[in-house]
Parts: structure tokens; sequence; C-alpha cells
């Protein structure tokens, strides 16, 4: 046994030793291509996919050492592989949409991946607001989601609606499909649709770019802590890439990367994960209420809940402020975005023939509370369709997430 160990530790060191050689060797022939003129585009796409086929080589050597040897050894093999990436990473992130979840996650990567970025956003002040938080030269503002595209190798996009995904990625005039050329990558980490997830796709492939939807688990808060749970499907090469076998950019905005498989396993996903987020705040309101009109105290609730097996974070964030004494709803996922999912995902339950009246019931919760004028209060402003009253909460439009 001890024998066995050892080998497996030394398995461990070559592999990642491997896969560092694999890593730096490419990443310094996409660094010089990437300083090359922008004539060279052959060159630099070439580059391009040689290094991402190292990043997925070396991606694929981790997960070996990992389940050969063990967390330890693999957290080892990924520190020397992250080591190989400072050149490939020298070039620009771009970044589409900087609203509620869009800035802190730009944020991270300025700050914790210690990127460059050329960003946009509908609402120009939202872009000089990021400049201004970051040190000299972090951030450049470009005029228009084709720009960005065209400044740099991996863009990323995080927009509110299919609607305005739609718009930046295809339809004005300036989209950023128009920016792609080979080797450019669109991560699309909005909610939407797995047909809209496809569309985008499709004509971003088309375009000679690589596409990956990446729609993530968590609110304002996750986002600003860089703890975003990401679920991903489609180019699996580009996932490696941006994940922690090369660039480690889904790193600095989360603490966890799922790759589910072709395109549209994310955006299902998705939406199944922020159904079951939707009926539970729902099923929180009305247990609030039913406590506040038998003369239970809403704390007691919340302790009991927390102490027992349905603990967690979000009744934990949410609880309170529900309650009839505060009804505070600033928003950190609006109601609004969260009806719109559990709308997909019943649409997505009558084209598989799944019958979800829990969520059925919890979505006339959510449009109940949008009809009474919560539609950009925070999700958890659902229990006010119980009460049928108006409370505190921020009507400052929410145009990308």
């Amino acid at each position: 046994d001890r024998g066995r160990k050892v080998r497996e530790r030394r398995a461990a060191r070559y592999m990642s030793e491997a896969a560092f050689g694999v890593a730096s060797g490419c990443g310094g022939e996409l660094a010089v291509a990437t300083r090359t003129s922008s004539a060279a585009t052959s060159a630099r796409a070439r580059a391009t996919r040689v290094a991402d086929g190292a990043w997925s080589i070396a991606g694929r050597r981790l997960r070996r050492v990992q389940a050969a040897c063990g967390f330890r050894e693999a957290d080892r093999a990924r520190k020397v592989v992250s080591m190989a990436a400072s050149e490939h990473a020298a070039g620009r992130v771009g970044f589409l949409g900087l609203g509620i979840m869009g800035m802190p996650m730009a944020l991270n990567l300025v700050n914790k991946a210690g990127r460059e970025l050329v960003v946009w956003n509908r609402d120009a002040a939202k872009s000089s607001q990021l400049r201004d938080a970051v040190p000299s030269g972090a951030v450049e503002i470009a005029s228009s989601p084709k720009e960005v595209v065209q400044r740099c190798d991996v863009t990323f996009v995080m927009l509110s609606t299919p609607h305005a995904v739609h718009q930046v990625l295809l339809e004005m005039p300036d989209a950023a499909v128009h920016g792609v050329t080979s080797g450019k990558s669109v991560v699309d980490c909005s909610t939407i649709t797995e047909s809209d997830s496809r569309r985008s796709h499709d004509a971003i492939v088309a375009a000679g770019g690589r596409f990956l939807e990446a729609p993530v688990s968590g609110s304002k808060v996750p986002a600003e802590n860089g703890a975003l749970v990401f679920l991903a499907g489609g180019d699996r090469g580009l996932f490696d890439r941006v994940d922690s076998g090369g660039e480690q950019l889904l790193q600095a905005m989360g603490k966890k990367s799922v790759f589910l498989g072709d395109i549209g396993a994310g955006a299902r996903m998705k939406l199944a994960v922020n159904m079951i987020m939707g009926s539970m705040i729902a099923a929180l309101g009305e247990g609030i209420m039913l406590c506040e009109r038998n003369d239970l105290p809403v704390g007691a609730l919340l302790d009991v809940l927390d102490a027992g097996a349905m603990a967690n974070p979000m009744f934990r964030m949410k609880g309170g402020n529900m309650s009839q004494e505060k009804r505070k709803y600033a928003p950190h996922f609006p109601l609004e975005h969260a009806q719109k999912d559990m709308r997909f995902a019943l649409q997505m339950g009558d084209c598989s023939n799944t019958s979800m009246p829990v969520a059925a019931a919890a979505n006339e919760c959510f449009k109940k509370a949008k009809a009474q004028g919560h539609a950009r209060s925070d999700f958890s402003a659902v229990v006010e369709a119980l009460r049928g009253g108006m409370a505190d909460s921020s009507d400052e439009p929410v145009s990308e997430k």
C-alpha cells in the first residue's frame, strides 16, 4: 500500500510537470501571437487553438491527479499549471453588462484575477463607475459590444433578459457578433432559455468564434464575494481554458464550476435551480405569514429552521427582512427576473411533460407581487402577494444583471 501511494505521488508529479510544460509552451506561443498586428489573425487563431488544447489537456490531467491522489496533490498540480497561465492570460478580458451581477463579477476579474478589462454597458455611467473603482488603466470603456469582442479574446456577458442578450449579442448594428473572428470566444452568464442560448451559440460559431453558456447560481452578495456557482454547457475546451485548467477566470468570480454537457444543458439546469429557489422563498413567505397571524415570533421560526435539516443561507439572508416588522426588499435579485425564470421553468416542464404544481402556484404569487408594484423589489417581496400591500424597495430601473 505504501508503494502504491509513492507511485501515485510520482505519477501526480509527472502529470503536473507535463501540464506545466504543455501550458507554458503554448501560452508563450499565444502571448507572442497576441502582440502581433491585428492583420495576423490566422496566426492568432492558430495559437489560440493550440493553447486551448493545452489547457484542455492540463485540465484533464488535473482531474486525473485529483481522482488518484486526492485534493492536496491536485491543488499542488493546479498551482503549478496556473503559473504557466500568466503569459497566456496577458490579454484583456471583455465584459458586457454591468448591472447588479455584472458589476461585482467584473470587479473580481480585476481585483482577484488581476486582469485588465474592456467593458460596455447600455448605461455608460455604470462603465465609468467601474473604471473609477479600480486602479488606473485596469478598465477601458468601449463604444459598442462589437468593439469589446474585437479587442478581447474572451468576452463575458451578463444581461438580465433574453431580449437584452439577443439585442447586445446579435441584433444591434454594432452587436457583439459583428466583432467575432476566428479565435474569439464568448461566455454568456445570463439566465435565458435553451433555445435562446442555442441561437447565440449558432450565430457566434457561424462567425468563426467559440461559445460557452455559463449561467450562475447566486445573487448580488455571492457575486460580490466571488462565491457564484457556474453551470456550463457547450464548448468543453473553452470551459477548461477559462476554468481551473487555464486562465482561472471563473475561479475569480465563483466558488464552483460545473460542466454539464452540450449547449443548452447549463440553461436547463439554471432554470431548474431557480424554480426550486422561487418555490422555497414563496413557501417561506407563507410560513412567515402563518406565524404572524397566529402570534408566533418570526425570529423564532427562523431560528428553528436554521437549527434543523431546512437550514440554508437564503432563509438566513432573506427571512428577517420579510417580516411584518421590517418589510425591506432592496433588490439583490429583482422579483421580475425571478418570475421570468419561474415562467421559463414552467415552459420547460410543459415541453417535457413534467407536472409542476408547486412551482405553478409559486409563480402565481410572483405574478401577484409584480402586479402590486414589486417588480423591481427583491424577489423575497413575494411575501407581499400574501399581505396585499406595499413595502420599502428600490424603484431604480434594472436593465442588466
